[in-house]
């Protein structure tokens, strides 16, 4: 099944995203950094995946990344 995008970081020319896959009757949550996995977890709910992917995106945040709509140059 294809990736789902559910959110996408940027600092300083750089982007992070954070992607959703159904796999196998669980949900992979996947952190990709310049189109490279750095991480990737398996979670039995949809639920569990998306706020795993919730804190994932204020990790990122706290360290100054910021969503496209809100990057300024």
């Amino acid at each position: 099944m294809a990736d789902t995008m559910l959110w996408e970081l940027r600092k300083d020319g750089r982007e992070t995203k954070c992607l959703i896959r159904s796999q196998a009757g669980q949900f992979e949550i996947a952190v990709v950094y310049e189109g490279l996995r750095m991480q990737s977890q398996l979670c039995p709910h949809k639920g569990d995946a998306l706020r795993l992917a919730n804190q994932e995106r204020h990790k990122w945040e706290s360290f100054g990344w910021l969503a496209p709509t809100t990057v300024y140059s």
